[in-house]
């Protein structure tokens, strides 16, 4: 049961003993029942029966690809612009001036892609002929090359691009 010190996950709101909550069998994470997004039937079904695992909704929804933890709201976390899963900051190479900065940007993940981007520059990625010797060294998954090519696309006309 959560103790006086246990904070809910999604408002991070001290969580009592003795109060609608409930724990994720996954991250161990207490949320409450408003913060939970469960009903209040599906709430004591839980509580009811300890066979049943709750997952939370983070990580059934938002669980990060490096670390398989959830990013929750008040994380520092990242959306792929490809594939569309989140992940930590701490878990991708970026730094915390370029995260504060990429919002301007498109960013894939390293899982998009499947070079170390410590050998890839944003200038090689603008370059046609860049992303084709991607394609050819067979380290560019197949089904990205067609979005690589429009973020090149949108990079040279829209004046944005961003790989990290």
């Amino acid at each position: 049961m959560a103790n006086q010190f246990t904070k809910c996950m999604k408002c991070l709101k001290n969580v009592y003993e003795n109060t609608n909550s409930i724990c994720c069998d996954k991250c161990d994470n207490w949320f409450h029942l408003r913060c939970s997004k469960l009903k209040l039937k599906e709430f004591k079904k839980f509580t009811k029966n300890q066979n049943l695992n709750y997952i939370c909704y983070y990580c059934f929804n938002y669980p990060c690809p490096k670390c398989t933890k959830p990013v929750f709201d008040h994380h520092n976390g990242i959306c792929c612009d490809c594939c569309g899963k989140w992940l930590h900051l701490k878990c991708t190479k970026l730094n915390k001036e370029s995260y504060f900065n990429i919002h301007k940007n498109i960013w894939f993940c390293s899982f998009c892609f499947e070079f170390p981007f410590s050998s890839v520059n944003n200038d090689d990625l603008l370059d046609n002929l860049a992303i084709d010797k991607f394609v050819e060294q067979n380290t560019l998954k197949p089904d990205v090359y067609a979005i690589a090519k429009l973020v090149l696309y949108a990079g040279k006309h829209l004046g944005k691009s961003s790989i990290n």
